[in-house]
């Protein structure tokens, strides 16, 4: 039997497998962040902060949360094109729409995430409304910046599975030499924009932008490394 779009059935194929898992991992994010949202407006716990901190618990944590935890999830549990087809022998897929279909993964629940943030910031906002301008500036900044990260991360880890580092501890070594080249590469960035003056909106405009296009060359390395390698 031949899927008449082997992609789509990839990715209801990954929904089932990981969506109880990323529901778990929703529910927890959420519940952290609101903590964290509603700690801001409790007067013996912010007092034990700096501003500057509480201002973290808004601005940066919960958005390093809701963009890291889900794609990471679906990377350490990825497979190659041929683990992958010998698991599902009916379902003929050529590398080409495999690897499509994995970065389309990534980038897709790099989204499923966004309205847990919202929900946190609007309840950060009723808790303590001043906070709004830090939202609508250094989070949504943040946020472009998340989009970035883990957009880089995901083309360094499809492209560098084909090297020894993919053997390691089942790949969780790949896992985190791919987080922090992409964190270091990201903070680097971040800092350049910074300096730019520019509105924060068009920062993390810029921030997701080139990591779409990081992303997007991405593919067409792995694409390409497939054709030489059978893996």
């Amino acid at each position: 039997m031949t899927a008449k779009n082997p992609i789509k059935h990839y990715l209801a194929w990954s929904a089932r497998t990981n969506g109880k898992i990323i529901i778990i991992a929703l529910v927890i994010i959420l519940v952290a962040g609101l903590a964290l949202a509603i700690a801001r407006g409790i007067p013996s716990i912010a007092n034990q902060f700096s501003e500057h901190m509480l201002n973290e618990f808004i601005v940066d944590i919960p958005v390093k949360l809701v963009i890291l935890v889900v794609p990471c999830i679906l990377l350490f549990k990825s497979k190659t094109h041929k683990e992958w087809q010998e698991l599902h022998k009916d379902i003929s897929i050529t590398k080409k729409d495999y690897v499509t279909a994995t970065y389309l993964e990534i980038f897709l629940s790099t989204f499923i995430s966004l309205p847990v943030l919202l929900i946190i910031w609007i309840v950060a906002v009723l808790v303590d409304s001043s906070v709004s301008e830090n939202i609508l500036t250094i989070g949504v900044f943040n946020l472009g910046a998340g989009f970035f990260l883990i957009w880089m991360m995901t083309a360094l880890v499809y492209t560098l599975q084909f090297t020894k580092l993919v053997k390691i501890n089942d790949g969780a070594v790949l896992l985190v030499v791919c987080l922090f080249a992409s964190l270091w590469t990201t903070m680097g960035f971040q800092s350049l924009l910074f300096l730019a003056e520019i509105p924060s909106l068009l920062k993390g405009a810029i921030c997701a932008l080139a990591g779409l296009v990081i992303l997007l060359i991405g593919r067409a390395i792995t694409a390409k490394l497939y054709e030489k390698v059978d893996l």
